[in-house]
């Protein structure tokens, strides 16, 4: 999520509000083995701007309130049942 609001914003699209909320390059930088790794893996940014933390604390409040909703549904859904007629 937070990848596509950052390519938005350098192509002008989406305006910078905050450039860098922070920077946490000095004790995990993106270009290390484990910032690699958490990039690859997370979308790990060690400098976000205020738009990338909105949309990603957006997409984990919907996740947190649409996946209980969800995993409801598919528990109370019944299974159909197969009606079959055995003509001799």
């Amino acid at each position: 999520v937070a990848h596509g609001v950052h390519e938005f914003q350098e192509a002008g699209m989406i305006p910078i509000i905050v450039e860098h909320v922070w920077n946490i390059n000095p004790l995990l930088d993106e270009s290390s083995t484990l910032g690699e790794v958490l990039k690859a893996l997370f979308g790990y940014n060690g400098n976000p701007s205020l738009i990338e933390v909105a949309s990603y604390l957006g997409y984990l409040a919907f996740a947190v309130v649409a996946m209980p909703r969800l995993i409801e549904m598919q528990v109370n859904r019944r299974p159909a049942t197969a009606q079959t007629s055995l003509q001799s």
